[in-house]
């Protein structure tokens, strides 16, 4: 005999029941259907423990990127593609291992697993834990059944500077970051070298100026040296060919100098120069600087196209850049031979 008041499981537990006209009637719950909610609506499918979800259809990302889709049943249901495994096909079956990229890959490598990835096998490059020419042939082209690094790596990586360091405030491949992937400029790998390469109050230095720019990632001296992870420091194509570096800091340098020899030292490459009296006095104690009217005439007085109002320096390419580049604002001209100049201020002096 049918039910003719409410019970406990009269809508099977998916809806609400009214036995108020003298007859069961269940108001069912989203996705359920039928008499006694015992039966999905449309739209809707059972998730194979009774209770009814709504249909889901193939979405790009579906199955991970690593097998087809099929919706047909109402159910997303992938079919992994060989070497992967799991509902949506995101983790790599028996057998097979991530190689750090998300792809997987048959576990018969010599590496460990995830040895593509940079932060693996490009930090054991850097600091000499594996020679990659044992393997990989003296030109990293490949030798016997070890391939050539240029079959996974990107394309121009052997020149691009930034494939191993810095690319975090320019291109130039000046740290940050550095090798270790570190970023803080209180680090000595790190320091000022933006301040370096980017010149806002002086020339845009190259790597050149205090190191032996190498061409490629095989150049003598460069990644597979004697002396892994250490870029060594050698003035002798800048500026500053005699300088000297001696652990925190830099002396015998014509940078941070007064600009008339090699007499610029810095206490700390992690420091920072915020003022002309971090290098210099201002004026300069050098040549008639000091002399008369000069002492207040302000740099623009005779070096117009480098500095401006108050000193600042308004074409950073022409100062510390190896030359003296004199130009009066008062009008008249300077003989760099002589050391002469004749501006209106006071007629032809020599310096």
């Amino acid at each position: 005999m049918a039910d003719t008041a409410c019970q406990a499981d009269s809508c099977s537990g998916h809806g609400s029941c009214d036995d108020g006209s003298g007859a069961l009637v269940c108001t069912c719950d989203a996705g359920y259907a039928g008499d006694a909610c015992d039966a999905c609506a449309a739209g809707y499918h059972d998730d194979g423990s009774g209770a009814c979800v709504a249909d889901t259809t193939c979405q790009a990302d579906s199955c991970s990127g690593n097998g087809s889709c099929d919706d047909s049943s109402g159910a997303v249901v992938c079919t992994c593609d060989t070497g992967y495994a799991g509902d949506a096909c995101e983790s790599c079956a028996p057998g097979y291992v991530d190689d750090g990229t998300g792809t997987c890959v048959e576990n018969d490598s010599p590496h460990p697993a995830g040895w593509a990835d940079p932060a693996q096998h490009g930090a054991a490059a850097k600091n000499a834990d594996l020679d990659c020419r044992t393997c990989h042939g003296a030109g990293l082209t490949g030798q016997g059944d070890a391939p050539s690094c240029d079959s996974c790596h990107a394309n121009g990586w052997r020149t691009n500077c930034t494939f191993c360091h810095g690319g975090q405030d320019n291109q130039t491949g000046a740290p940050p970051v550095d090798l270790s992937g570190r970023s803080l400029t209180s680090e000595q790998t790190v320091g000022a070298h933006t301040t370096h390469v980017t010149g806002a109050n002086h020339m845009t230095y190259d790597c050149d100026q205090c190191h032996i720019k190498p061409t490629d990632v095989l150049s003598p001296g460069h990644l597979f040296d004697a002396t892994p992870g250490v870029a060594e420091l050698n003035f002798s194509g800048g500026l500053s060919a005699a300088g000297s570096y001696d652990g925190p800091g830099c002396s015998s340098l014509y940078c941070h100098g007064n600009g008339r020899g090699d007499n610029g030292s810095v206490a700390a490459y992690t420091g920072t120069i915020d003022t002309c009296t971090a290098c210099h006095p201002a004026p300069p104690n050098s040549g008639h600087h000091q002399v008369g009217s000069h002492v207040n005439a302000g740099c623009r007085a005779c070096h117009n196209a480098v500095a401006g109002a108050n000193n600042t320096i308004i074409g950073p390419e022409l100062h510390v850049n190896g030359n003296k580049d004199v130009e009066l604002r008062s009008g008249g001209t300077y003989n760099a031979n002589t050391g002469s100049c004749n501006p209106s201020c006071h007629g032809t002096r020599t310096w």
